[in-house]
């Protein structure tokens, strides 16, 4: 999913109801090798469960984090002229 060329990944997590370790170390991981590369990765649409785990282990400092789907989108697929800048998602 990192190829040259790659600006933005946007990984949609809005079937995950929850998330352990394995799966924080794979979001770290990846997020690691994105921005070796320059690729900005956004994280859409945690449920309440997996976006307060984000907080709690500081992972929302790091990472990107959207509260829709639609905010973590590039604006062209948007349908929109203009780059919103994301907006953090509001923890439950």
């Amino acid at each position: 999913m990192l190829s040259p060329g790659l600006k933005a990944l946007t990984i949609d997590l809005s079937g995950v109801s929850s998330c352990d370790a394995a799966g924080l170390a794979v979001l770290i991981g990846i997020q690691r090798r994105a921005r070796a590369r320059g690729i900005t990765v956004r994280l859409a649409a945690p449920a309440p469960r997996v976006a307060e785990l984000l907080r709690v282990t500081g992972l929302d400092r790091s990472l990107t984090i959207c509260a829709a789907l639609a905010d973590a989108l590039p604006a062209r697929r948007r349908g929109r002229g203009a780059a919103a800048s994301p907006q953090p998602a509001e923890a439950a």
